[in-house]
């Protein structure tokens, strides 16, 4: 993932390579991600279509 742009409450990412799992986007795709906190760890997590 890089990220592309930063909106008021989430990030524009377009992603470097093909995911291992069928979730529906594939490499070069532009996708709308947040980042949330896991316990101590802080995790990008898809938002849905823009």
């Amino acid at each position: 993932m890089r990220s592309m742009d930063v909106a008021e409450d989430h990030v524009i990412g377009k992603l470097l390579n093909e995911p291992y799992k069928d979730f529906g986007v594939h490499e070069g795709d532009t996708i709308p991600f947040g980042i949330v906190k896991d316990g101590e760890d802080y995790v990008c997590v898809y938002i849905g279509e823009e």
